[in-house]
């Protein structure tokens, strides 16, 4: 993609991030006397607190996913710690304005470990397309139970072969990346054929559907502290909800951490099923578990790094 392609993109997702919190901002200000009414009570504090460490858990095993990718050779490859250094130190970087630093800090501090700076650099482009892909079949998977919403207007055939298709996408991407020149240049070494033969790509997809189907019960666990009566059926509701405003944020350029783009489309998925002041509110409490399990991670990444490298000797 040329500059002035990347350049556009960018102000593209940055307009896309204003027009989210100025909208985002208006209905907490037009919904603000019901949102009054709602508290969240000691037990409901606990559970929120619950809801960001079991996010912040959630994330180890996309960590040690990613390594993998980053060292797809036979053997156990680099020391676990490593990964979760690398992961969980850089982690919190996607909070910075342009949502790519995260990636850039991988390199950085991968370097440091004397990892493969393209094994590393196709790791995390294997994994924003496997990503994409498992919370896309998600989505699918927990709309095809959903009840109201926008998901009730798609016919059970079309989620159906969008379900199919989004299982197939990655696999198809893979055996064709190859012909994208920058890519070539960038991971000279890129076997599309052998990791299409391997295993280690329909593991690390697994490991991504797990995370979004726990996502998606955190997202209920979280509607609980809000102290209203809802009914369970709403569950694939609320999970597919948050998954695919999860995935819309993730996929914004320029959208840190998913900021602003993520609350707005909880709230337009889930206003008219949940109510709008409880939307708005269970998007914000989302926000907070999941920023906080964000953080929790980093500081495990840094704990991680401070014990381990005082013991093996290694700096970065």
């Amino acid at each position: 993609m040329g500059t002035g392609n990347s350049r556009l993109l960018r102000i593209l997702g940055w307009l896309t991030v204003a027009a989210a919190l100025i909208y985002v901002g208006e209905r907490l200000a037009a919904n603000y006397t019901s949102l009054s009414t709602l508290h969240i009570t000691p037990s409901g504090l606990t559970v929120l607190a619950a809801c960001a460490a079991a996010y912040g858990a959630a994330l180890v095993p996309l960590a040690i996913a990613w390594g993998r990718l980053a060292n797809p050779g036979p053997g156990s490859g680099p020391p676990l710690w490593q990964t979760l250094s690398i992961y969980g130190r850089s982690q919190f970087a996607k909070y910075l304005p342009g949502n790519v630093f995260h990636y850039a800090g991988r390199q950085v501090l991968g370097r440091g470990f004397g990892w493969s700076q393209s094994g590393m650099a196709l790791a995390s482009i294997l994994e924003i397309v496997l990503i994409a892909a498992a919370a896309a079949s998600m989505v699918l998977a927990y709309g095809a139970f959903a009840k109201g919403a926008l998901f009730s207007l798609i016919p059970k055939t079309a989620l159906v072969i969008g379900l199919v298709a989004c299982l197939a996408a990655p696999w198809a991407l893979i055996l064709w990346a190859p012909r994208v020149p920058l890519l070539g240049r960038l991971i000279p070494k890129y076997d599309a054929a052998g990791f299409l033969r391997s295993p280690l790509l329909p593991t690390v997809f697994l490991v991504y559907v797990t995370y979004f189907a726990a996502s998606g019960a955190i997202a209920w666990l979280a509607l609980g502290t809000l102290g209203i009566s809802i009914d369970a059926a709403l569950f694939p509701t609320v999970a597919a909800g948050f998954v695919a405003s999860w995935l819309i944020g993730y996929m914004t350029p320029g959208a840190s951490g998913g900021i602003g783009v993520r609350e707005a489309m909880f709230t337009v998925l889930l206003g008219g099923t949940l109510g709008e002041p409880t939307a708005l509110a269970l998007a914000l409490a989302l926000r907070f578990a999941t920023t906080s399990g964000d953080l929790l991670n980093f500081v495990a990444g840094l704990l991680t790094h401070r014990v381990y490298d005082r013991t093996q000797g290694t700096h970065d």
